[in-house]
């Protein structure tokens, strides 16, 4: 399956209030298509996070890597273990403490 490996704000387009374009295919690879759904964590909130994975209507197993995966990338990013353009040192912190606490 391919992936693209870094679903994050930057690389989203929007126009129009309406996701427009996905952009940087630099990390595209074949992989887990959960790794791409850590975006759940990332980019949405409480019931924007229920919609969109409501809308998916993926089993458990596709949920849980996910959220292996946003640990994973938020943990690296908290670590210091790789450059990140994210301008708010708190945001993988929020990304774990959400992971960690989601039903």
């Amino acid at each position: 399956m391919w992936v693209h490996g870094d679903i994050s704000v930057g690389n989203l387009l929007v126009q129009n209030g309406r996701l427009h374009a996905v952009i940087d295919f630099g990390q595209l690879t074949t992989g887990d298509p959960a790794c791409d759904l850590a975006m759940t964590w990332t980019l949405f909130e409480d019931e924007s996070r229920k919609i969109f994975q409501k809308t998916l209507g993926l089993d458990k197993d596709n949920w849980t890597r996910a959220r292996a995966w946003a640990f994973w990338k938020a943990a690296i990013v908290a670590a210091g273990l790789t450059e990140t353009n994210a301008v708010d040192w708190r945001e993988p912190w929020r990304v774990i403490d959400e992971v960690l606490t989601f039903n």
